[in-house]
């Protein structure tokens, strides 16, 4: 419904016209009084994101940049203590995760999930990326749906525990899936600062 309004706004009127800008303004205001999720933003986002920045994401000296250096260490604290093919849950991977790296220098085997990723398929389609990480559709509110209990050593979030509708209830999640001896990561806003 939200893309159906959202293409008639484009066809119709005018980027920076009064009628568009008051339509946003309620738009983000019930999304709001509601304490939903602002998928139509984070679309907008990666939409006009993405093909700016698509070629330096995809250079395999700046995945190694971006990769989280905290999550680094712990991998490599469970590979010193005899854990081998570690497994990663991300939740809020988005459509190109931070953790390209480490899938490439086969660290871990990971399982990303995203409430967008059937969206985030069409976009990558559309302008034919390809990312070695692609998530699957799935919400940290739901995760025991999604995933087996107990199977994943390390559970990463990057920037996403702000977008869920229940944070509390996700983290509750994330300690379901977790395995006893096993790290949960949470890291803000890095991909924002790509150099």
């Amino acid at each position: 419904m939200i893309n159906n309004v959202k293409a008639v706004l484009k066809r119709y009127i005018k980027e920076d016209s009064f009628l568009r800008v008051s339509l946003k303004i309620v738009y983000k205001f019930f999304i709001k009084c509601l304490n939903l999720p602002d998928y139509a933003s984070e679309l907008g986002f990666w939409r006009s994101w993405l093909p700016k920045n698509w070629e330096r994401l995809s250079c395999q000296e700046l995945q190694k940049i971006i990769f989280p250096k905290p999550l680094l260490i712990f991998i490599n604290k469970l590979q010193n203590n005899g854990c081998g093919n570690l497994e990663l849950l991300e939740i809020g991977s988005g459509p190109v995760s931070l953790l390209a790296w480490g899938v490439n220098k086969n660290l871990f085997h990971v399982v990303a999930i995203d409430a967008l990723a059937d969206s985030y398929e069409k976009i990558m389609k559309n302008y034919k990326y390809s990312y070695p990480i692609k998530p699957i559709k799935g919400y940290g509110e739901r995760l025991p749906n999604v995933v087996n209990k107990k199977v994943f050593d390390i559970i990463y979030s990057s920037n996403a525990l702000d977008h869920v509708v229940s944070p509390e209830k996700c983290l509750n999640n994330m300690f379901k899936v977790l395995k006893k001896r096993g790290g949960i990561f949470t890291w803000k806003d890095i991909l924002m600062k790509v150099p």
